[in-house]
């Protein structure tokens, strides 16, 4: 057993196999909480969508000795990071994205995850060389606010989830926007590398990155990206839709609607019906979405992103879709591109935390691009 801190009441380990089942459980319990209250469905493979990072993943859980749990109910809390080469001013860092931050209900004033986070951190840094961690949360969770200060992080970047309607006609793009085919993987490679080494804690595209993704990343294939390409046939802008429930990898799961998302939901369910696209979920129902993976502008063109998301939008089954959704950055250039289109958003921010033994402890990431795949935070 790896263990990573020993507390009085409780034991921060590594987790193991047989802890899927507790560990898929309480993602279906805890309910991630804002105007939208949602919950997360990852079975029957907690671990999968891990994998699609292409670095080592690493769950610490925290087991309760007080003997009030037998069995696998004496996980009460859990975290993710994920490690692997990201881009920092130009050179390859070892860093962390931390993710699934669960507690079941009753340990939420113990403060015990964001103790054992710093813990884990701690671990993380000394067994495996992580320099940087990063996270995304919602920007109203008040939660991920005081975590963010207990750990002495600071927000990187702040950005929307921008989720577009499919509604009425889509006029034709202005640029020529075609289908990849595999003749085009070098190409699409090539300036998924530029563009990444341009972006804090961007992937590595290096090597053989997008073919290991094509390879395991579930329903994703070629044909699924919209390129546009120059006079000199350089690729200067791709996107690929996918939907993460493919393979049952993960699905977000309606559980209530609060505060103005009650009228928004009102309000668009009449006018889905007066014009013919999808309702929004029920309660209990998940949702049907595509997020626009592999985005990628050239000088954060907004008219192309905007003829990207046009492509996308023509080659799409409205009847089927709730949403096509994509990330967009404050501040940046592209949130012009998505003001011809229906949308609503929801805001998030990307959280940095810097340890103490790092070269970079001290300093402000800010950043209008960072290296975030929202499709599989």
């Amino acid at each position: 057993m790896d263990i990573v801190k020993e507390y009085d009441q409780w034991l921060g380990r590594l987790s193991r196999p047989e802890d899927n089942e507790r560990l898929c459980q309480i993602l279906r319990d805890v309910e991630m909480q804002s105007n939208l209250h949602v919950t997360e469905w990852r079975d029957p493979d907690f671990f999968a969508i891990h994998q699609l990072h292409l670095g080592e993943s690493y769950t610490l859980v925290i087991e309760d000795k007080t003997g009030a749990y037998t069995g696998l109910e004496r996980i009460v809390c859990f975290c993710t990071a994920v490690i692997r080469d990201g881009w920092i001013d130009g050179a390859l860092k070892r860093i962390a994205y931390v993710c699934d931050l669960r507690m079941v209900k009753g340990y939420r004033r113990s403060r015990i995850l964001p103790k054992a986070c710093r813990d884990f951190f701690q671990y993380l840094e000394r067994e495996k060389g992580v320099e940087a961690f990063y996270s995304v949360s919602l920007t109203d969770n008040k939660g991920a606010v005081a975590a963010r200060r207990f750990s002495g992080g600071h927000v990187m970047s702040e950005f929307r989830m921008c989720n577009i309607q499919l509604i009425g006609r889509v006029k034709a793009p202005k640029n020529n926007v075609v289908i990849a085919t595999s003749a085009d993987i070098p190409a699409i490679s090539n300036f998924l590398d530029k563009q990444s080494r341009t972006r804090m804690f961007g992937y590595r595209f290096d090597n053989q990155e997008l073919k290991e993704r094509l390879l395991v990343w579930p329903g994703l294939s070629i044909s699924d990206f919209h390129i546009i390409k120059n006079e000199s046939g350089d690729v200067i802008a791709c996107a690929a839709p996918w939907d993460t429930s493919n393979g049952d990898l993960r699905k977000t799961r309606v559980d209530g609607y609060f505060g103005k998302m009650k009228w928004i939901r009102r309000a668009y369910n009449v006018e889905a019906v007066l014009r013919g696209f999808r309702k929004l979920p029920k309660v209990g129902v998940c949702f049907n979405q595509l997020s626009l993976t592999h985005l990628e502008i050239k000088n954060d063109d907004p008219l192309l992103l905007e003829d990207i998301i046009k492509s996308v939008l023509r080659n799409s089954n409205k009847k089927d879709l709730h949403f096509i959704n994509l990330m967009l950055p404050k501040g940046s250039t592209l949130e012009q591109g998505v003001e011809g289109f229906r949308s609503q958003s929801i805001d998030f921010d990307v959280n940095c935390f810097l340890p103490k033994k790092s070269p970079f402890h001290g300093q402000k990431f800010r950043t209008v691009r960072p290296g975030f795949e929202m499709a599989i935070h």
